[in-house]
């Protein structure tokens, strides 16, 4: 049987997201807005803006979701070596034996 590992996110990795989230609408109505002051005419000016504005909204996610990988495989190696630790122990009691 296999122990599932509990995440607990931090609180302030919630209000890191939640900031993101923001600055991500912020630069997306920045965008639109550029779109209708500056008008680009030609498409390489249009796409240059559209890229500009997908990094920065989407490099913090990149970052958020590394973490949370992390977080997720540290509670993993956790559970597994909590899982060896009572197998062990009922290996121990089944035998006789103390540790």
């Amino acid at each position: 049987m296999r122990i599932q590992p509990v995440v607990i996110v931090p609180w302030w990795l919630i209000g890191v997201e939640l900031v993101v989230k923001a600055a991500g609408f912020a630069v997306l109505g920045l965008f639109c807005i550029g779109l209708l002051v500056f008008r680009p005419d030609d498409a390489i000016s249009l796409f240059a803006l559209l890229m500009m504005s997908v990094v920065l909204v989407c490099t913090p996610f990149v970052y958020l979701y590394r973490r949370y990988q992390r977080m997720v495989k540290e509670a993993d190696d956790e559970a597994a070596a909590m899982a060896a630790r009572a197998n062990a122990r009922m290996a121990a009691r089944r035998s006789g034996g103390s540790r």
